[in-house]
């Protein structure tokens, strides 16, 4: 890859080149490489550019917070779910394991 002043240099070779074979004066070449910037973007526009592109990102950005804010939301809802299922289902077993015990004591009495 060729670097920006090895780029410039080939360039002003090509200027230089040009300028004698068309006989193009300084002014001539002044004029076109004033019009050359005059096309280009100048830095204030490229500024408005970034700042609208970081605006995005920053959009983008707070809606991922919201987002794993609501995933959060999702996943302590479940957690208490769980538990009380959890605790429903041990409340169950408990009970299964008294009426078992009872029904062993009177199968063993007879």
């Amino acid at each position: 890859m060729l670097s920006v002043l090895s780029l410039i240099d080939i360039l002003i070779v090509c200027i230089i080149k040009l300028m004698k074979k068309k006989n193009i004066t300084t002014d001539d070449l002044a004029r076109m490489v004033q019009k050359g910037f005059d096309d280009t973007s100048k830095k204030i526009e490229v500024d408005k550019l970034f700042n609208k592109v970081d605006k995005r990102f920053n959009d983008v950005k707070n809606r991922f917070v919201g987002v794993n804010r609501r995933f959060d939301a999702i996943d302590d809802r479940l957690d208490r779910i769980e538990k009380l299922i959890l605790s429903d289902h041990k409340k169950r077993i408990e009970k299964l394991e008294i009426e078992v015990n009872k029904l062993k004591e009177l199968l063993t009495v007879k």
